[in-house]
Formats: structure tokens, C-alpha cells, sequence
């Protein structure tokens, strides 16, 4: 049944409209799920049946995967019609993510890549030598991904990085020149197109769990459009408000109350409407101290000073404020004069401090895979990269991809102490947060020393309120927790992998992976006569936290029914519940091969194969194909 919409006033037609495409409205917080119908499957009550058809390009899968290789990818939006047009139901699942609690805001970084989506736009990763990545997360507080699509929206592993860091992710709402001032002219029109426009930037917002907007009008606007272009600010703001928990909106110094496109490079009387209507301001870059100081006086400002973001180019484009520099040395040089941000996380806590990418994949201290790899997905909570120096003694810490525990890369520890100052113990601080502490919390510290060496773990507990650390565990409240690593002597020495558990986690769950199914198949021709599987997988797992999913294969029976089962295989690993197979050269038609999906838990534990999820996939040839 239709409802009918024509005798309604604009604002219940809107609330009709929203509601007919995602039902009520509600806050983000709520279990949703984008795609149902796999998920209803009882477990292993089918087989997914196939008959092989090569092709070099499959246009069924172009929307969500790469056309070559078929690996999810993901783009911005480009024009006003594709986003008045863009449904819940044609999201990219791979790139949904939850969304982050809560966190202040006051220091943002904002992601502007020559041509955008590069190798982050493969949200399954890629084997990029040196891709881009970003892991200074504890010294800032919103994280902007910026492309010059007219609708940005930020790849999964970053959202999953900066959320894991308590950092909110903002995506980009730009129009530019000719095009995009026409698109402004036709959305500001009127009250029911901005407000149109403005339910889709958070319908996407709430579907791919990110945290809001930057806006960034880089065209000139007639008086009319000008004129509504706060209260699409403000109506944006309000529903954000609404259906994101802490989420944000920011106006970029672009168009000023004219409607010309004018930068002012400070808040000022010409642009202040726009930082009224909204949660913040980003300044254009080519500011000057005189700018500052009119900013710090202006009426505006007062009391709302840690909204307005003074830009810096770090490239150093133009004449503008900026320096030129590796990530390591430009982060050390800000941050004593940027306030430590320590996240609220809960038990279980673990991190191999992998930083997202590596020359090598290592599991459990072997390494997996030989390859370069980059995937944000996998980058696990960062230590505090800091250096100390006492005297002649000095201590530091850095990642190190040579001898790891899990991922790319671990936490090494380096550093001299004399031999006048052997009987001390140097210290260094590696990981701090807040998280509730269980009245009995197990901490366990992998490591590898240097010969000589000897290391201990000091856990230091300090009650809400209070500036002192004790040692003492808090009875369930929640703490302030800092680990620090101790040394003895002169030593070159790398830690890896830190856990803290309650003893609820130390019992596995019953629960299995449920509902594994496999959709959007594509075979592309292999090398030989083996064709290669392109595959989606989607499943659920309702138990204890997983902290990633590893996806294996197997065949069960080949061409010759006399061949027995194959042994399991990994194929690769998944940090959401859903994953692309792709290019996976199987045994030739017919035959059938069985999936499984195995969860490993926060706590670093494994379950047992018969939790593990699983699905089968027949295939036989088609012959016009010539197999």
C-alpha cells in the first residue's frame, strides 16, 4: 500500500517520504541491518549452486567492486542527482561501519590526497608499498576525509582507525565552480530542496556510521540561494544532532554573506551566519597573526573558541602557513603543544600496536603472508611514540616491521643507558586510557629482549579525580590506566601485543557464526584450467567481540569423485561481517567446495572449527565456455 502524499504540507511530506525509505526515525545507536535476507538462512540448509561463466567484466557487480579484480571499493557521490537518488538499500555494505560514542573535539586533521581515494579506496586493503597512512590518532579529535566528489564518503578502515581511537570522521559536502553553482542554485531554491538534500547527507551519514560534515561552497551564490544557505546549515546541523550521537557539522571559509566567494582566512562579520548555524568553522590557510588576534576579539568567538579551526597546510602549497615534512617529525614537533587524548574502551583491551600495513602479515609471531600490505582495517590501538633522556641515558620508542607478533608491525623500544647508571630502571609510558577495571584484570605483555635485558610491566591505576597513579585496581569504576615498560640495562629491545582481560573473558562462547551465505558470484578466467571464485560473503556472530574474522576455504570433491577432501586453507582476514573473495583459483568444474569463517576474540582467543561458520558452493561448467 501506497501512502498518499499530495493533500500534506511540505514538512510531513518530508517526514512521509524519510520514513517510507527507512521507517521511523531513530537514533544511530539502534541495531540496523542493511540487508537481511541471507542473514534469515538456518544454518546449512542449502548449497549455493553455480554454473562457471567467464568473463574479463561483470556488470552486475560494478557498483560495489573493482571492475578488473571485483575487490570492494568505494567513491564519492558526484552529482546533485546521485545524491537526491541515493537509497539505503544500494549502500556499499563493505563500507558500514558503528558509529563512536562519544569524544570532545578540538584538534582536526583533514585527509586532502592528490586525486582522493587512492589504495584506501580498496576497503579490503591492497598490497601498496607505500600507501598513505595516518596513526597519530591520540593527538586530535576529528578526522575529515576530503575529496573534491561532490559527496565524500570516508573508506571504512578509516572510520574503523579513528573510532578504535576515540577520533570522529567527518565526510565532505563540496560544490566548485560552474557546476557546483548551479547544483547550489537548484538544492537552495527553497525550503523543501535544501531540506531534501540535507535528509540525505544524514541518512548517509547514519548508514556508513561516520560522524558528520564539513561543508566546503567553493562558488559564488545568488542572493536567493545565499539566503537559505544557513538554514540548510542549521536544518543539516539539527537532524545530525538528532540521529548521530556527538555527530558535527563545520563550514569551510569559502562564500561570505554576499554570496560571493570570497576566503576571509578568519571568522569574521562576512561569514559568521554560516558559523551560527552550525558546530564550527575551518579557516582558509592563508591567514596571517593579524587575522588571529581580530579572531580572538571578535564577538562571536566568545565561548565558543575551541569551534573555530585555524587551517594549516602541512604541504606548503602557496604562500601559506606550513611546513613539509615526514608524519613522525611533524607530529613530534606538535605534540607538546597538543593535549594527550586517552579514549574510553572497555574489556577486553588488546592491541599488537600494528599501525595498518607491513612488508610481512604475521599471526602469533609467524609470518602469513610474504607481501606488501596496507589495510586501516587492521590497525589496532597506538602506544604513545614518545622519547625521554636523562643525563646521557635515553629511551625511545617506534614501530618496528621486522620482528612482530601480529599485523605489520610492532612496538620497539630502543634506547642507551651507562654503565655509571645501571642500577636504575629507565621508563618509558607506551599506552594510556580510560576503561572500567574489573575487580580481578589479568594484563599479559608479549615481548622479545635483547640479550642482557631484563623488562618489566608496570600497571599504574589513577581513581577519577585524582592526579596521582597508584598501583592499586579500581573496584569496577571506571580508571584512568597507564602501562609502562622498565628496563635495566643498555638494551635494543621491541614489546608486542599487550591484553587486559576480566575473568568473564576468560570463558568462550557457545555461540557460532550463523547465516553464512554467498551472493554477487563473478569467474574471471585463471592461468590455467582453474578458474578464478569472486564471491561475497555475509554472515553474523552474536557472541563476545571479534576482533577480526579469518577466512578459509576448502574443496570437498573435484572433477575426479575418487579425490578426497582438500585441507583448510586461509584465504585472507575480514574486520566486519561481511567479505569479498576474490581471485581464488579453485579446482576446475564440476565441483564443490565448502567456506568457513572463523571469529578471533578481543581476548586473542580462537574458538573451536564447530563454531566456525559455514557455507558450500557447487559448480559445474557451462559448456558454450569450452570447460
Amino acid at each position: 500500500m501506497s501512502r498518499q502524499v499530495e493533500d500534506q504540507d511540505p514538512e510531513t511530506a518530508r517526514k512521509t517520504r524519510q520514513e517510507d525509505e527507512n521507517g521511523p526515525e531513530e537514533k544511530r545507536s539502534k541495531t540496523e541491518t542493511t540487508r537481511e535476507s541471507c542473514l534469515d538462512q538456518p544454518m546449512d540448509s542449502s548449497v549455493v549452486h553455480e554454473v562457471v561463466k567467464l568473463v574479463t567484466h561483470n556488470s552486475q557487480v560494478a557498483k560495489y567492486y573493482d571492475a578488473d579484480t571485483t575487490e570492494p571499493i568505494i567513491g564519492g557521490l558526484h552529482s546533485l542527482e546521485e545524491l537526491l537518488s541515493w537509497r539505503r538499500s544500494e549502500a556499499q555494505p563493505f563500507n558500514v561501519e558503528p558509529p563512536l560514542s562519544r569524544t570532545p573535539f578540538r584538534t582536526l586533521v583533514s585527509h586532502d590526497m592528490m586525486g582522493g581515494y587512492l589504495d584506501d579506496r580498496f576497503l579490503q586493503g591492497t598490497d601498496s608499498e607505500l600507501p598513505y597512512c595516518f596513526y597519530h590518532w591520540n593527538h586530535i579529535d576529528i578526522f575529515n576525509y576530503f575529496t573534491h566528489s561532490m559527496v565524500t564518503i570516508p573508506p571504512a578502515g578509516w572510520t574503523n582507525a579513528a573510532h578504535g581511537h576515540g577520533v570522529l570522521v567527518l565526510g565532505t559536502f563540496i560544490t566548485e565552480w560552474t557546476d557546483g553553482g548551479k547544483a547550489c542554485e537548484e538544492f537552495l531554491k527553497d525550503e523543501e530542496s535544501y531540506r531534501a538534500v540535507a535528509d540525505k547527507l544524514v541518512q548517509i551519514c547514519h548508514c556508513y556510521g561516520f560522524d558528520g560534515w564539513l561543508v566546503n561552497i567553493e562558488n559564488e551564490l545568488s542572493a536567493s540561494a545565499v539566503k537559505n544557505m544557513p538554514l540548510f546549515l542549521h536544518y543539516l546541523t539539527e537532524q545530525i544532532h538528532e540521529r548521530v550521537s556527538g555527530g558535527l557539522v563545520l563550514w569551510y571559509d569559502s562564500v561570505v554573506h554576499t554570496g560571493k566567494l570570497t576566503w576571509q582566512n578568519q571568522l569574521n562579520q562576512n561569514n559568521r551566519l554560516f558559523f551560527d548555524a552550525c558546530d564550527g568553522f575551518f579557516t582558509n590557510y592563508n591567514w596571517t597573526e593579524q587575522n588571529l588576534e581580530d579572531m580572538r576579539g571578535f564577538s562571536a568567538v566568545q565561548g565558543r573558541q575551541a569551534d573555530v579551526y585555524v587551517g594549516v597546510d602541512v604541504f606548503a602549497r602557496g604562500e601559506v602557513v606550513g611546513e613539509c615534512t615526514t608524519l613522525t617529525r611533524f607530529w613530534g614537533l606538535l605534540s607538546d603543544h597538543l593535549p594527550l587524548h586517552r579514549p574510553v574502551s572497555s574489556l577486553p583491551f588488546t592491541s599488537s600496536f600494528c599501525q595498518g600495513f607491513g612488508k610481512s602479515f604475521y599471526w602469533r609471531g609467524k609470518r602469513e603472508s610474504e607481501r606488501s600490505w596496507f589495510h586501516l582495517s587492521a590497525q589496532q590501538f597506538q602506544a604513545e611514540l614518545c622519547s625521554s633522556k636523562e643525563g646521557r641515558a635515553w629511551l625511545r620508542t617506534r614501530a618496528c616491521p621486522d620482528h612482530v607478533w601480529c599485523g605489520g608491525s610492532s612496538l620497539l623500544l630502543e634506547g642507551l643507558i651507562p654503565s655509571e647508571q645501571t642500577a636504575a630502571a629507565v621508563c618509558e609510558g607506551v599506552l594510556s586510557l580510560h576503561l572500567p577495571l574489573a575487580s580481578s584484570t589479568l594484563v599479559c605483555l608479549v615481548y622479545k629482549a635483547s640479550a642482557g635485558v631484563s623488562v618489566f610491566l608496570e600497571m599504574s591505576v589513577q581513581e577519577p579525580n585524582e592526579d596521582k597513579y597508584t598501583c592499586l585496581c579500581g573496584s569496577g569504576r571506571r580508571t584512568r590506566l597507564k602501562l609502562t615498560v622498565c628496563s635495566l640495562c643498555a638494551f635494543d629491545s621491541e614489546h608486542d601485543w599487550t591484553v587486559l582481560l576480566d575473568a568473564y573473558s576468560l570463558h568462550l562462547p557457545s555461540e557460532r557464526v550463523e547465516g553464512l551465505c554467498i551472493y554477487d558470484v563473478a569467474w574471471l578466467p585463471g592461468s590455467s584450467e582453474e578458474p578464478l571464485l569472486n564471491a561475497t560473503l555475509r554472515w553474523s556472530f552474536r557472541a563476545a567481540p571479534a576482533c577480526h574474522y579469518r577466512v578459509h576455504w576448502r574443496r570437498l570433491r573435484g572433477p575426479d569423485p575418487r579425490t578426497t577432501a582438500g585441507p583448510v586453507r586461509l584465504v585472507s582476514r575480514a574486520y566486519s561481517q561481511v567479505f569479498r573473495v576474490t581471485e581464488l583459483a579453485v579446482p576446475r568444474p564440476p565441483a564443490l567446495l565448502e567456506l568457513l569463517v572463523e571469529p578471533v576474540l578481543k581476548s586473542g582467543f580462537v574458538l573451536p572449527e564447530s563454531q566456525w561458520g559455514r557455507a558450500r558452493l557447487s559448480y559445474n561448467s557451462d559448456h558454450t565456455q569450452g570447460l
